[in-house]
C-alpha cells in the first residue's frame, strides 16, 4: 500500500484503472502478465495544461521562473511537505503578523493626514501587535514564555513604527484599497492575485506589496523577469499606475524598493526604469511582452529542472526528494 498526497496523481491513476480506493490508502493492482517485456519510453519534460488549468495565480509564474519542476510539483501535482515545527513564530508567521497589523492600521487610518494620529496613539499599535502575536502562539502552546512575547512584540513594534515614520515623509495620499483582488488574461490564461495596498495620489495609483523577506525591484528588468508578481499587478492598472513598489519590513532594514514616475517619486523609490526605457508606456509594453513569454512557457507544461544555481536556490527547497536534483548529471545542475 502507498499513501499518495497528490490529487493530480490520484485522478490520473483512477482514470486509467491503475488503483482502487480504500479508506485512507491506495493499493496498486498487481501485474498478472508474467511475460511483460521491459518497455522503453522517450524522455518527456512536458505535460501541457488541460482545460481546467487556465486559471492561475501570480505565484505560479514566479515559481516557474525559479524552476519549472517546482512549479509543476507545487501547483499542478499539488504535492506538499509539512513544515517542521519550531518554537515561537517562524519568519513566515512574522510576515503574516506584520501584514495583518498593517491592514488593521490602514483600515482605521486611511490617509496620510489620519496616519499622523497614530504616532500619538502607540498603545493602539502595541495592542494590535500583541493580539496578532498571541493569536499565532495560541496554536503553539508552550512554545513561548512571557519574556519571548515581550521581546518579539518590541521588535515588531519597532519595525512597524519605523515604517509609519517613513510613510509620513511621503506626499499626501489616501488608501484606495486593501487586499485588492486583481486579474488579467494573457493568451487565454487568467492570472489572479491580491495586492496588499493601493494608494491614490491625485488621479494616479501607487501599488504596494509588503515583504518581510528578500525582494528587489531589479527582478523586474533584464532579459527576463525573475519575479513577475508586481509587474502583473501593474498591468492590471495599465495607464493608471504611477508607482509600483515593495515595502520591505524586517529587523535589518525598513525601506521601499520600487520604481515611480519622476513626479511621484518618494522615499527610496527610484526612476531606474529610465535607464532602459524612454517612458512608462514602454516599460508597460516590455512587462506585457515578457509576461506573455512566461505564460507561453508555463502553458507547455514544462517539468524540467531549470534552476540555474542549485547550491543557493535548492538548498532550502522542500522538493529535493521529489526532483532528486543532486542525482542529476552535473551539467544539468546549472552553474554557480
Amino acid at each position: 500500500a502507498l499513501p499518495i498526497s497528490s490529487s493530480f496523481i490520484i485522478d490520473y491513476l483512477q482514470k486509467n484503472n491503475k488503483l482502487k480506493l480504500h479508506t485512507v490508502r491506495y493499493d496498486y493492482y498487481p501485474n498478472t502478465n508474467k511475460n511483460t517485456q521491459l518497455q522503453t519510453r522517450p524522455k518527456c519534460n512536458n505535460l501541457p495544461l488541460i482545460a481546467n488549468e487556465n486559471k492561475i495565480g501570480t505565484y505560479h509564474l514566479k515559481e516557474h521562473q525559479v524552476c519549472h519542476f517546482k512549479a509543476f510539483a507545487k501547483y499542478r501535482l499539488k504535492a506538499f511537505e509539512f513544515e517542521s515545527p519550531i518554537l515561537g513564530i517562524s519568519n513566515k508567521d512574522r510576515g503574516i503578523i506584520i501584514h495583518n497589523v498593517l491592514q488593521k492600521i490602514y483600515h482605521k487610518y486611511s490617509s496620510s493626514s489620519e496616519l499622523k494620529l497614530l504616532i500619538n496613539n502607540t498603545e493602539y499599535l502595541k495592542k494590535n501587535i500583541k493580539d496578532q502575536l498571541t493569536k499565532f502562539l495560541y496554536q503553539k502552546q508552550f512554545s513561548a514564555n512571557k519574556s519571548y512575547i515581550k521581546t518579539e512584540s518590541t521588535n515588531l513594534f519597532n519595525i512597524i513604527l519605523e515604517y509609519i515614520k517613513i510613510e509620513l515623509e511621503r506626499p499626501n495620499f489616501t488608501v484606495d484599497a486593501l487586499e485588492q483582488k486583481l486579474s488579467i488574461t494573457i493568451d487565454n490564461i487568467e492570472i489572479n492575485g491580491i495586492i496588499d495596498r493601493i494608494d491614490k495620489v491625485d488621479h494616479n495609483y501607487i501599488l504596494i506589496d509588503y515583504k518581510t523577506g528578500k525582494a528587489n525591484h531589479s527582478s523586474w528588468f533584464g532579459d527576463t523577469i525573475s519575479d513577475p508578481q508586481l509587474p502583473i499587478y501593474a498591468l492590471s492598472y495599465r495607464n493608471k499606475a504611477a508607482a509600483v513598489t515593495f515595502a520591505k519590513l524586517n529587523s535589518i532594514k525598513v525601506i521601499y524598493s520600487g520604481i515611480a514616475l519622476p513626479e511621484y517619486q518618494f522615499s527610496d523609490i527610484s526612476v531606474k526604469y529610465k535607464d532602459y526605457f524612454e517612458n512608462w508606456s514602454e516599460l508597460e509594453t516590455y512587462w506585457f511582452d515578457s509576461i506573455t513569454s512566461i505564460v507561453k512557457s508555463y502553458q507547455t507544461g514544462s517539468t524540467a529542472l531549470t534552476v540555474k544555481k542549485p547550491n543557493t536556490t535548492c538548498i532550502k527547497c522542500t522538493y529535493q526528494r521529489l526532483c532528486r536534483i543532486w542525482e542529476q548529471p552535473t551539467e544539468n545542475q546549472g552553474n554557480e
